[in-house]
């Protein structure tokens, strides 16, 4: 993943914040549950912008969240466009952002672990005990073997 700037990861958070604020203000007309807009990445010409979005319940709930703000992108554009200063106003490509279940699946992951080795805590007499590293002195002087 690419480095980006200063510039554009301000740009990117007041975007998020813009748009967030847009989609809470049009939420009726939109007819749109609780929607959190998660990360905007934009272009570095700063034509076009993926908005992130992630909403309460499943994976049904989020897709058809995206699918309705794809189908608004146009008219969300034209609303964000008094908000800004940039020279033109980025296209907006709603996406799905599943961090939060995959983040989720890892800690119920985790927690089986844990919950796996209480119930069969490893034994220590049954590991092998590691074997010391040799670390040489890398100033040291190498010796000549005599051949």
């Amino acid at each position: 993943m690419a480095k980006t700037s200063r510039r554009i990861e301000q740009i990117n958070d007041f975007l998020r914040n813009e748009i967030a604020n847009l989609i809470q203000e049009e939420r009726d007309e939109l007819r749109l549950k609780l929607v959190s807009v998660t990360e905007v990445q934009t272009s570095p010409d700063l034509r076009h912008a993926r908005v992130y979005i992630s909403t309460l319940g499943g994976e049904k709930e989020r897709d058809a969240a995206v699918e309705t703000l794809r189908r608004h992108a146009r008219h969300l554009r034209h609303l964000l466009a008094p908000r800004i200063t940039f020279r033109s106003v980025p296209e907006l490509d709603f996406r799905a952002d599943a961090s939060l279940e995959t983040g989720a699946a890892v800690l119920r992951a985790l927690s089986g672990v844990e919950h796996e080795r209480e119930i069969n805590p490893p034994r220590i007499e049954d590991e092998p005990l590691p074997e010391p590293e040799q670390k040489t002195n890398p100033r040291a002087r190498k010796r000549r073997t005599e051949d």
